[in-house]
């Protein structure tokens, strides 16, 4: 749990930190927002921790640009 958020917390940070440019209209700022799901010993077929993952993700999107959300 602790580990996977760390990691996409550095990865959010790395994407709001690359350089993105369009021609036209010169540089882009990307964001992401990710959600985070975890076993924690329950016995959960794929797609219904896919499914939590995917719901929480959208609980960071509403907390804002480039976040990370855990599933409680």
């Amino acid at each position: 749990g602790s580990d996977a958020y760390e990691i996409a917390q550095r990865f959010c940070c790395t994407v709001a930190d690359a350089e993105t440019t369009q021609p036209d209209t010169g540089r882009i700022q990307v964001s992401i927002s990710i959600g985070v799901s975890e076993l924690n010993g329950r016995n959960i077929d794929f797609n219904s921790l896919l499914h939590e993952a995917d719901q929480t993700m959208y609980n960071a999107k509403q907390a804002g640009c480039n976040r990370v959300a855990v599933c409680e």
